[in-house]
């Protein structure tokens, strides 16, 4: 989903609470106070606290330095296949270097998604210096996506402070949805993954204004390692790092990440709430893929209740807390199986697949 337009921005830039920044670095503890102590007997999506924290007890949320390591090697190697391919010069390698390189991007994307949740590795600077070796991958400042979506995990669901869902919010209270968004929702355009990069990129601009110094600072280094990273790999090699070899590689990348993402939270429940984390599966959906497009392709991001439960918990081991939560949440575990949802919606009037008309 959008994150938000222009004018929102501002209001989400602000000096990161103490709770936000708990939330960024260990979102489970800063929402352990919130919520209802006793079952959730009146919606099944929602787990009861004792439950949820009985589950915890079976997780083990330390960080693996094989897994980091066998993911990143794993990576670069593909990373290495799609840029030997582009070399060769044929049109053939060049096909299937346009199908390697999405890859490498969506995994780049989980590893620094991990990393943001402090999943990656055991020490915060770690995740830091990780999140923004891979951040090139994905094309994604590290610090200002963290920044934003440790409030999405804070506010999941809540239409007003969710930043994946105040453009939302907007269309509904206009009960339409702009005429270059429908047109691209059907033609399969990416249009809402490129305005999500937009807003990542311009982040500091949003944070100068208010004033916050610290995250400034974070956010633009963020975002100047990028832009050196871009420019010094064209720069030594202009003929392989250009526009043309990469283009549609990052087009079906684009497409991908809202067909993983989209289904998540797109035309879930919402609130007006604060949700603990043992009853975030109310504005929240898993999607089962098969066992190698899960953990290779997309690292497991596609269980998406578990991680919002659990969101410390490594992505080598959200299967392992999906053979838990789904038999715990029954009938009230809501998942898509493979890309279901969106050959499902992408044809229909996106006004009324988000409920905004």
């Amino acid at each position: 989903m959008l994150q938000r337009n222009c004018a929102g921005r501002q209001e989400t830039a602000a000096v990161v609470s103490r709770e936000e920044r708990a939330a960024v670095n260990a979102i489970d503890e800063s929402l352990a106070h919130v919520g209802h102590e006793g079952p959730a007997a009146d919606d099944p999506s929602k787990l009861a606290k004792a439950e949820y924290l009985a589950i915890k007890e079976r997780l083990s949320f330390r960080p693996d330095p094989r897994m980091l390591l066998l993911t990143l090697a794993v990576n670069h190697a593909l990373a290495a296949f799609g840029l030997w391919l582009l070399t060769l010069g044929t049109t053939p390698a060049y096909l299937l270097a346009q199908l390697v390189l999405p890859v490498v991007f969506f995994q780049a994307f989980s590893l620094l998604h991990d990393c943001g949740h402090g999943s990656g590795a055991s020490k915060t600077w770690s995740n830091a210096l990780i999140g923004h070796y891979v951040s090139p991958l994905c094309f994604l400042p590290y610090f200002p996506w963290k920044f934003q979506h440790a409030q999405h995990h804070v506010w999941t669901g809540n239409m007003e402070k969710d930043p994946t869902l105040k453009v939302l919010g907007k269309w509904r209270a206009a009960k339409r949805v702009p005429l270059a968004m429908r047109i691209a929702w059907r033609a399969w355009i990416p249009v809402g993954a490129v305005l999500n990069h937009i807003v990542y990129w311009s982040y500091p601009i949003a944070v100068w204004r208010t004033g916050a110094r610290g995250q400034l600072l974070r956010c633009t280094l963020s975002v100047a390692w990028l832009a050196a990273c871009y420019a010094g790999l064209h720069y030594a090699w202009p003929s392989l790092f250009s526009f043309a070899n990469f283009a549609p590689a990052v087009l079906v990348y684009l497409v991908a990440a809202e067909v993983v993402n989209l289904p998540h939270h797109a035309d879930q429940r919402t609130t007006t709430e604060k949700l603990p984390l043992w009853e975030q599966g109310y504005s929240t959906r898993s999607c089962y893929y098969p066992r190698l497009v899960s953990e290779l392709l997309v690292l497991n991001f596609n269980f998406h209740i578990e991680h919002h439960l659990y969101p410390t918990l490594p992505w080598y081991r959200l299967r392992s807390a999906r053979e838990l939560v789904k038999p715990a949440l029954g009938a009230g575990y809501t998942e898509s199986i493979g890309i279901h949802w969106s050959l499902e919606h992408r044809g229909a009037d996106v006004t009324k697949v988000l409920r905004a008309s």
